[in-house]
């Protein structure tokens, strides 16, 4: 459920009740609905001023009883010498809290009804709230018939008012995502009801909310525990050495867990770094000690003996074999006594044969156990509950899959062997099994033309990935005979699937890929931090501001009554009047308040925030009062014209694809034609290389949202559109918010925009002139500074419909564009693109469109990094100077130290 609805819906019926009703009356018979002035007359006659009525009546109990209290005390408090803004009042005024106080009282169901008649039957938000409060009413009407007081009583009324304990239970049954989160939230209750049943608990349900509340519950700990009498030990074969028990329980060796042959220590290549250092060439030290593979069973065949080894009396080792899971090889090679594989000689081909003809026989589950006296006889074996197991299929379709590829690597290719794996995985591809198609296989080259058949240890290795060097492997079903020459099978795949991008992601891949790809795939959940929290009631606040309009001069005049020419003083008071009502309004109720929290520190960081969002909010004011006037920008970068409109969190989707770039390239006037293979070529180096080449028709999908959109009017009648992002850290440099990405998305976003559900983007097509950044903790005015307004702002990318071919237009300080942008080139034109494109893109007079270009560059170079398993990096210089990862990221550390585990004999 998320509040954001709720409070919106809430913060319309505050709004709506401080117009008068003859305002309603008149906005009714304003519009042209029916429904919407029979929604206002309904709100007016009953809903609205029955919610006041209660209030009114909750609020005057309230003042009486302060009052009594008051007279009580014989305290007097005389607040005549102040003038009406400054005395605080009581904190009763009609508004969200309120609406909450009567939902909290719970005599009425009033509200619950208007919330949902706003915001209609099918809102979500609004179901989950309303069934939520009726619940809490039903609780509060348990909790006063209970025989006691103890917290159990209380808690039980609640679990029995959500009704979630049947649809868990029945949730709880399956092994699905659903199921294992009933079974937690189960796991849950049940540990709260033992907890609220255990010695030392509060005496009443508050006092037991309270104690919860401030429970501690470390992750880690590392303090010492003493040893449980009577206790199963659970541990690994590597955490047993020197370590003995009197039964040792072996479970699940199966095949894949034990012996688990994936590499290890394969990030970056470390190991195979070790072998050239020590060996001089990786290949030959392959040949000579047995390879990466070798040494990973040798240290499994030691966890297997140390594991053997751990028991005094008894050993017991046990395998499950079905359809599903096979018993581990170790078993066969080392306990042979106690398990046979009476098929293990038979093909694979003919093993798959005959699994088809069994499929619809039921599978078994054949539960295998070997019990080992130790004790007595270390070579007595006592054996119980072991089938020999089925004639049909006797692994799992993932160790088939294993199997094969492995006999492809260690055996000839004119072997009989060799021939088997090949049509066990051709069978399984043919059926439907991605897994078995080699072309789906990760680290995999294409093998040269004319390469011979690799022998046994002929292999070659690529990064920390085997690789054949033999012929390629193509599967087909008609390819399961002998000798039958393999055709290539088509597997269905979406080559043309939409690369979908944010503008933040944009910003972080271009940034450094290594580092976005590790922050996007590697890692966790991670807490939602207050900065960020801090920054969105900014952007709310602002947002709150654009949506009643007190950017326009007709109505923030009304906010301060000082009369006559609008001089300074006068600008500075009537965006202060704004940046109160913004935090009054809407940042302050939001807001966890500073007197509230206890501790000191919390507490001051939290006066410390308010403080800074003042400022902030206060530089957003007066943002929205100088740009209506003449004097806000000098005359030398260039006129704004009037703001007409604005909106706030315009939502948008752009499509876009490198055919359709190269269109818009082509669209502008005299400019020479390209062809996509050049467009490709020029962006190629314009972005250091393509880390994956992207089809002609590959769709990059960018969306997000705009914090403010303004349509501005020029003096001839000429209307265009300005991007506002609103920063609340840190001020980037000059050169950097020139050539922001984000901003490169969102005129992307507006270019070639396909979303027409936002009301400010539907209709022909924005032209943007320009966008800004507006880093609201330091300066008054975006893009820029307080001397030098928006004198870095970005210009537009595109025009009429066409990449720009508009040069550098100077502004103040800033005269010539290799002030805000610069970029090393060769001479030498690219591959297949014409020498006199590439001089005049070169040439002063194409400057913008050069620009241009490069931003197109590095939004290429961010979708096709999201797609690539190999990035070569270029981390900017900002990104590596504010880096978070340089510990793991070798692009951004420029070198990479790994810690190698030496074992010592």
């Amino acid at each position: 459920m998320r509040l954001n609805t709720v409070n919106a819906a809430l913060s319309s019926l505050e709004a709506l009740a401080r117009i008068s009703q003859t305002d309603i009356l008149d906005d009714a018979s304003a519009t042209a609905d029916p429904d919407r002035s029979a929604l206002a007359e309904s709100v007016k006659a009953s809903a609205l001023s029955d919610l006041r009525s209660q209030w009114d009546a909750l609020a005057s109990t309230v003042r009486a009883a302060h009052a009594a209290q008051e007279q009580a005390s014989g305290i007097v408090v005389d607040d005549s010498r102040l003038s009406d803004t400054d005395k605080v009042g009581d904190g009763l005024e009609f508004g969200i809290d309120a609406l909450y106080l009567l939902l909290a009282q719970g005599d009425d169901e009033t509200l619950l009804d208007v919330l949902e008649a706003l915001c209609g039957d099918h809102n979500e938000d609004v179901r989950n709230f309303n069934l939520l409060w009726r619940i809490v009413g039903q609780i509060a009407d348990d909790l006063g018939s209970l025989p006691s007081k103890a917290p159990q009583y209380a808690l039980e009324a609640a679990w029995k008012a959500c009704h979630v304990a049947d649809a868990w239970k029945v949730q709880a049954i399956f092994d699905s995502p659903d199921g294992r989160a009933a079974n937690d939230r189960l796991d849950t209750a049940m540990r709260l009801f033992n907890y609220v049943q255990s010695e030392g608990v509060a005496p009443d349900i508050n006092a037991f909310i309270d104690q919860v509340r401030q429970l501690q519950i470390e992750a880690d700990s590392l303090a010492s525990l003493a040893p449980v009498d009577e206790a199963v030990t659970l541990t690994t074969p590597a955490g047993t050495a020197g370590l003995s028990w009197e039964h040792v329980w072996i479970p699940a060796v199966q095949q894949g867990i034990w012996p688990n042959l994936a590499a290890r220590n394969t990030m970056f290549g470390g190991e195979d770094l070790v072998d050239i250092a020590l060996h001089g060439s990786q290949t030959r030290h392959r040949n000579e000690v047995g390879g990466q593979l070798d040494e990973v069973l040798a240290s499994e065949q030691k966890g297997w003996l140390v594991a053997l080894t751990r028991a005094n009396g008894t050993l017991n080792v046990s395998a499950s074999q079905n359809d599903d899971a096979v018993p581990s090889d170790f078993l066969y090679a080392y306990l042979p006594e106690c398990f046979t594989r009476d098929d293990a000689e038979r093909p694979l081909a003919e093993r798959l044969a005959d699994a088809s003809d069994a499929g619809n026989a039921d599978s078994r589950r054949n539960q295998t156990e070997t019990s080992v006296d130790t004790a007595e006889h270390g070579h007595s074996v006592k054996e119980s509950e072991r089938h020999a197991g089925d004639e049909t299929l006797t692994a799992s379709m993932r160790g088939v899959i294993a199997l094969a590829r492995m006999t492809l690597a260690h055996s000839e290719e004119s072997s009989a062997e060799f021939q088997d794996a090949v049509a066990a995985l051709a069978a399984l591809a043919s059926a439907g099994v991605d897994e078995a198609d080699p072309r789906r296989w990760p680290f995999l080259r294409d093998a040269p033309t004319g390469a011979r058949s690799p022998g046994r240890h002929e292999r070659t290795q690529s990064g920390n990935s085997v690789q054949s060097t033999g012929t390629a492997l193509s599967l087909n079903a008609g390819s399961a005979q002998s000798g039958a020459s393999p055709q290539a099978m088509s597997v269905p795949t979406d080559p043309f699937a939409p690369i979908v991008l944010s503008p933040s992601q944009v910003d972080r891949l271009w940034g450094c890929a290594v580092c976005a790809r590790l922050e996007r795939d590697f890692s966790g959940p991670t807490p939602s931090a207050v900065v960020a929290d801090f920054g969105t009631l900014v952007h709310d606040a602002a947002q709150y501001a654009t949506e009643h309009h007190w950017d326009l001069p007709q109505v923030y005049e009304q906010f301060v009554p000082i009369q006559g020419p609008h001089t300074d003083t006068w600008r500075e008071q009537t965006a202060q009047a704004i940046a109160d009502r913004m935090f009054d309004e809407y940042y302050a109720p939001r807001r966890i308040d500073p007197l509230g929290i206890e501790d000191a520190s919390e507490r001051f960081a939290a006066l410390q925030r308010d403080a800074e969002s003042k400022a902030m909010l206060f530089n957003i004011a007066r943002y929205f009062v100088d740009s209506n006037e003449a004097e806000y920008i000098h005359k030398t970068t260039g006129a704004i014209g009037t703001l007409v409109e604005s909106f706030a969190e315009c939502s948008f989707e752009g499509a876009f694809t490198l055919r359709s770039i190269t269109d818009a390239y082509n669209h502008a006037g005299d400019r020479p034609k390209l062809t996509v293979q050049q467009m490709r070529a020029i962006l190629g180096v314009l972005m250091d290389g393509w880390p994956v080449q992207l089809a002609d028709g590959q769709e990059v999908q960018i969306n997000g949202r705009i914090d403010r959109l303004e349509r501005r009017r020029f003096d001839n009648g000429d209307e265009h559109w300005r991007v506002v992002d609103y920063k609340t850290g840190n001020s980037f440099s000059p050169a950097e918010q020139f050539s922001d990405l984000q901003l490169v998305c969102y005129q992307l976003g507006l270019a070639f925009n396909t979303d027409g559900s936002t009301t400010a983007l539907t209709g022909p097509r924005p032209k943007v002139s320009r966008a800004e950044l507006f880093f609201v903790k330091d300066q008054p005015a975006p893009a820029g500074t307080a001397t030098r307004v928006e004198s870095y702002y970005q210009p537009a990318l595109m025009e009429g419909g066409a990449v720009t071919d508009t040069g550098f237009a100077a502004r103040y300080y800033m005269p010539h564009m290799s002030s805000l942008f610069k970029m090393q080139l060769p001479s030498k034109a690219p591959d297949g693109v014409p020498e006199e494109v590439w001089h005049d893109l070169l040439a002063g007079a194409q400057e913008g469109t050069l620009w241009a270009l490069t931003m197109l560059a590095r939004v290429f170079y961010a979708a096709a990094a999201k797609q690539a398993d190999h990035i070569v990096a270029h981390p900017t210089d900002a990104h590596r100077g504010a880096c978070r990862h340089k510990q793991v990221c070798a692009a951004c550390n420029e070198a990479m130290a790994t810690v190698f585990e030496t074992e010592w004999e």
